[in-house]
């Protein structure tokens, strides 16, 4: 009988056990976790001064000194975990900040600026579920400082409000380089002229930009010999981009373009001379609807070697996305 008794003991002992440990799991499958106060007691409160277009940056005051370059720190309302990144910048008042992870959209959409907002440096495993061994994980990681302007790393972590279907996540384009465009020589005869040239390009639409190109340069001995012709193109543009092969991007156009040369006559001239440099100074300027194709191939994220084909001018140069 003792026996016996002994044996329901120890039954009811494991089952309470194992009743402990369930509790213990769903506690700890709870996403919105309670900090304990010695925890609590490591969070600072801080402001969000600005938050960037893409909600990838966010700069935060610093007030508390608490935060320097390279820490990894989560944000926090009410004690629940939002979004964690890693800390790119500080200065004495202000840090910002790369966001790597979200945690809770709904919290992250609630994120705005000149708001409060709970900070927590460090190792945040205590706030998140463990995975299971068969579960991947989600987040790609930081490796480096590097990692920092990494835009697949960005890509993989970072949730926003742009449409995914964007191939140029930001709204604008600064091009410089050059280019040649068509013209005539002293004698009427097809030539090129060089040109330095610089454009900027806004996102009117989901992958629809608008562009202006500005070219300048000065032909020397045209329309006459000991004369120089100040040569302007301006271009308005209206351009759509999609993705192509080996990490390029394409972007035909369709715009109009004004040439315009400018160039001191001499008084002394003849009035044929006169007439035969006016004529060549008709030729070379031109106005009219211009069509192509501009291509950009990524070098780094951000920067693109940019070619442009059509028949207002070819050109090659450098564009920054920001």
């Amino acid at each position: 009988m003792k026996y016996i008794l002994t044996n329901i003991l120890l039954i009811c002992f494991s089952i309470s056990l194992h009743a402990q440990n369930v509790i213990n799991d769903v506690d700890s499958s709870n996403s919105d976790v309670s900090l304990s106060n010695n925890v609590s007691s490591d969070i600072i409160t801080e402001k969000i001064f600005k938050i960037s277009n893409s909600k990838r940056i966010f700069v935060i005051t610093n007030s508390n000194s608490y935060i320097a370059r390279g820490d990894y720190v989560t944000f926090l309302t009410n004690g629940k975990p939002v979004a964690r990144g890693l800390t790119a910048k500080t200065d004495a008042s202000y840090c910002a900040i790369k966001m790597l992870k979200i945690y809770s959209l709904t919290r992250w959409n609630r994120l705005a600026e000149n708001i409060d907002v709970q900070i927590i440096k460090g190792d945040d495993s205590f706030l998140r579920n463990k995975p299971s061994d068969n579960t991947p994980d989600k987040f790609s990681k930081i490796a480096s400082e590097d990692d920092l302007y990494n835009d697949t790393v960005l890509e993989a972590d970072v949730v926003n409000n742009e449409s995914s279907k964007k191939v140029i996540k930001n709204d604008n384009l600064l091009s410089f380089g050059y280019g040649w465009i068509n013209g005539v020589d002293n004698t009427g005869q097809a030539a090129s002229f060089g040109m330095l040239n610089g454009a900027w390009a806004y996102q009117l639409h989901e992958n629809v930009f608008g562009e202006l190109n500005l070219a300048r340069t000065i032909i020397n001995d045209f329309p006459s010999e000991e004369l120089d012709t100040e040569l302007t193109s301006i271009i308005a543009r209206i351009k759509y981009a999609f993705n192509t092969p080996l990490f390029t991007l394409t972007m035909p156009y369709l715009g109009y373009q004004s040439v315009t040369a400018n160039y001191n006559a001499d008084g002394g001239a003849s009035a044929e001379t006169l007439n035969q440099e006016t004529e060549l100074i008709d030729d070379i300027q031109k106005n009219g609807i211009v069509f192509g194709v501009s291509i950009l191939r990524k070098l780094v994220p951000g920067w693109y070697i940019k070619g442009d084909i059509g028949n207002d001018q070819v050109a090659v140069g450098l564009t920054l996305e920001f």
